[in-house]
């Protein structure tokens, strides 16, 4: 790129930058999250524009367009500096923008995407330091380019001052001395940045490159964790009722090629049958087992339960065959066929454990009608007894007595009215 051509991209990049001040001020005018992180970046960039036109407006004065200093290697490489760093700069700034764009309040995101933007800025906020070295290398060339083209004006008036033979004055030497020392020392700052910004380069990539194999390394890891369960699972069937009802899926992503692999088969495990017998007895003394006689029907596919559990507190066992609970005028129940309130017998109990069993009673079968805690003898009241009380007077009434003996309570048999005759 020729001088003058680069001259003319730099005032477009200070164009740019004077429009990404603005957007970055509207950015941070409306951030929820990482407010004085992007106020701070403002802050740099926002005397961007105005430098680089100052810039370009001292480099483009009439007393340089004839000279050959716009000519020269080191001007012509220095400005295609700027013009190199400052697209660099203001695609990641950009960039930057972009990624902030769902924090904004005036946008409208998700919270999950909102919450991916937060997560990802706090993670990558060190993306601005690349950008810093960037501006202040453009800063540093700028100041560079602007020395050289005072100490060019310096030059002139010497060699014009030595032409004349005239006096030379000392303040044009002391400028001529100190705008030397400028431009060594801003070389050198030139250089460290240069070699900094190369370094920022490398660090990035060498950051992206430990990513991926982070990631491989991740997958890998998991996919061997897969196989590895998957493989002790299959060696030990007992841990899938562990699991649950859906196994391994329920915890890794399912595999079916290392599920044919291992032997394991395609079927999802199912849960245990539940068991057919009644609840277990509850603690305590009163509780007991009362055994019931199989039925001739009883077979290997429709066992009979052996036990079943009551709560019947110190009463002895019902008898084995008791008579069945007459019928009922009006029901549809026949006489001979057991009733149960809320509790199965053990052949309903069969043939809700899967066999299939007709509904009606054989006339081979006998049916045996157990008694329950509902069908069945009560259970003893839990008052305590009261020993002045016997079964043979029931139908005495606890009576207050105040005499001369003192207040007590005895029990007598209430009066009956006259005219009413005597109860059988």
């Amino acid at each position: 790129m020729e001088p003058v051509g680069a001259f003319s991209a730099i005032l477009t990049i200070a164009a740019e930058f004077l429009h990404v001040s603005k957007d970055l001020r509207r950015c941070f005018r409306t951030l929820k999250y990482a407010k004085k992180d992007v106020e701070a970046i403002y802050d740099e960039v926002e005397p961007f524009s105005t430098l680089l036109s100052m810039f370009h407006d001292a480099v483009t004065d009439d007393r340089f367009v004839d000279d050959d200093i716009l000519r020269q290697r080191e001007t012509s490489d220095i400005a295609q500096h700027i013009v190199t760093s400052g697209r660099r700069a203001l695609d990641r700034i950009d960039d930057i923008l972009a990624r902030l764009d769902p924090l904004r309040i005036d946008r409208d995101y998700t919270t999950l995407q909102q919450w991916y933007a937060h997560w990802r800025w706090f993670m990558r906020k060190e993306d601005w330091s690349p950008i810093c070295t960037l501006l202040n290398s453009i800063k540093t060339s700028a100041i560079l380019l602007m020395a050289i083209l005072h100490r060019y004006q310096l030059l002139q008036k010497f060699e014009q001052l030595h032409a004349d033979q005239g006096a030379i004055p000392n303040e044009l030497l002391q400028q001529l001395s100190l705008n030397a020392s400028q431009v060594k020392t801003m070389l050198s700052s030139c250089k460290k940045t240069e070699r900094e910004c190369r370094k920022n380069a490398r660090e990035c990539k060498r950051m992206q490159v430990r990513q991926e194999e982070m990631l491989r390394m991740t997958r890998e890891l998991v996919a061997l964790a897969f196989h590895l369960t998957q493989s002790h699972i299959a060696s030990h069937p007992e841990l899938e009722a562990v699991l649950g009802r859906r196994g391994l899926a329920s915890f890794v992503p399912s595999d079916p090629t290392t599920s044919r692999n291992s032997g394991s088969s395609g079927r999802r495990p199912t849960r245990p049958p539940k068991p057919s017998s009644p609840r277990g007895p509850r603690s305590g003394p009163s509780s007991r087992r009362v055994p019931v006689h199989k039925t001739p029907s009883a077979t290997a596919d429709n066992p009979s339960v052996p036990v079943i559990p009551l709560t019947i507190s110190a009463h002895p066992p019902a008898a084995e065959n008791p008579t069945p609970p007459p019928h009922l005028p009006g029901s549809d129940i026949p006489s001979g066929q057991a009733v149960s309130s809320g509790r199965s017998s053990p052949d309903s109990e069969s043939d809700n454990s899967g066999t299939a069993s007709p509904r009606s009673t054989p006339a081979n079968k006998v049916r045996t009608w157990v008694p329950t805690a509902i069908v069945g003898p009560p259970e003893p009241s839990i008052r305590p007894a009261n020993p002045r009380r016997s079964d043979g007077n029931l139908s005495e009434r606890p009576v207050i007595v105040d005499d001369g003996q003192g207040i007590r309570e005895e029990f007598r048999r209430p009066r009956r009215p006259p005219g009413l005759p005597h109860a059988g």
